[in-house]
């Protein structure tokens, strides 16, 4: 079984595009502080895999089921009444709309 032949436009297409991606997480990350070095270069390949299958459950879940939202749980909020906090009313005026409230 013979290897395909790729034209040197497709391997320079596939270098300019990890090269553009690599540069720009090095750019973003060098201007908040953090080190993008060799080790996150050869990871970003199994992360970009990693996204395509995010990618695909997210769909499927959009397909098959909707309206499901995967919450993290949390404990319950606490009411308002229980926070000793006074209700605040609002105060309606009894003028016509568009006048100002005495």
């Amino acid at each position: 079984m013979d290897m395909p032949q790729l034209g040197i436009s497709a391997f320079a297409v596939m270098i300019t595009g990890y090269s553009a991606s690599w540069l720009t997480c090095w750019v973003g990350t060098r201007r908040i502080g953090l080190r993008y070095g060799i080790v996150e270069i050869a990871l970003a390949p199994l992360y970009w895999g990693l996204l395509t299958l995010a990618f695909f459950h997210a769909l499927l879940r959009l397909i098959f089921q909707p309206h499901t939202w995967d919450k993290t749980p949390h404990l319950p909020d606490v009411p308002v009444a229980d926070l000793h906090t006074p209700v605040i009313r609002p105060r309606y005026s009894s003028a016509a709309a568009g006048r100002e409230v005495a």
